[in-house]
């Protein structure tokens, strides 16, 4: 069986709100559904389906390279995101 996408969508948001109003399924992360599972208004279909993990870069002007407040964000992510 094939399935053929009918919206695609590189915005999570709009990929939620579209599963929320019934237009089809969505692979989501768990951390933007919860609002939404925990209220009955989307159900998992497939919990014990993983997906890899992803690659993640933080962006920032050269020119703030190497100073406190960004060095702190960067350290932040790599602890939550690790």
């Amino acid at each position: 069986m094939s399935v053929r996408e009918v919206l695609a969508c590189n915005v999570l948001a709009v990929l939620r709100d579209a599963a929320v109003a019934g237009l089809g399924v969505a692979l989501l992360p768990d951390w933007l559904v919860a609002p939404e599972l925990a209220a009955g208004k989307l159900r998992a279909i497939l919990p014990q389906w993983t997906t890899a993990g992803a690659s993640v870069a933080a962006l920032y002007r050269v020119e703030l390279r190497g100073t406190p407040r960004v060095r702190a964000f960067v350290e932040h992510l790599r602890g939550a995101l690790a």
